[in-house]
């Protein structure tokens, strides 16, 4: 199910998460004629499932969408953002944040730029809301490949 890997920081990590949305772009195609908010509505369905303490799971969209009750975590819903969004010719960016200044960043969501500016798109969670800013995170990292 999982390719485990050691992730040994925040950059590798960050290229993982571009390599697997760029790699497994074809796992959305069931998905590509999905408006934004359907897309976000049915992404937000999927159980969360953290990882294990200590350890960064990354997962192609397949496993996220289709492992009966796994789900995944934000950095998994992240990557299925991204691989919709290369499918489609989308630019997009992964964001990692924290709630402080001083803690280690620990959330990561995607941005999709759509109409001349970058639109928040975390359906990690319930309670969030489409195109909804981030200010809660005051310590925000726009991850690169």
């Amino acid at each position: 199910m999982y390719q485990e890997r050691e992730l040994v920081d925040l950059q590798q990590t960050a290229t993982e998460m571009y390599r697997l949305a760029f790699a497994w772009a074809e796992d959305m195609a069931p998905y590509a004629t999905l408006s934004l908010p359907e897309l976000f509505t049915m992404l937000k369905r999927i159980p969360f499932n953290p990882d294990p303490e200590e350890t960064e799971f990354l997962q192609r969209p397949w496993y996220t969408l289709n492992e009966a009750g796994q789900g995944g975590d934000c950095d998994d819903k992240s990557i299925c953002t991204g691989a919709w969004a290369a499918l489609l010719g989308i630019p997009f960016r992964f964001v990692a944040v924290s709630r402080s200044r001083t803690e280690d960043l620990h959330h990561v969501y995607t941005e999709l730029y759509i109409d001349g500016e970058w639109l928040t798109f975390d359906p990690t969670y319930a309670f969030n809301v489409l195109g909804r800013p981030m200010s809660e995170y005051p310590q925000r990292v726009v991850l690169t490949p």
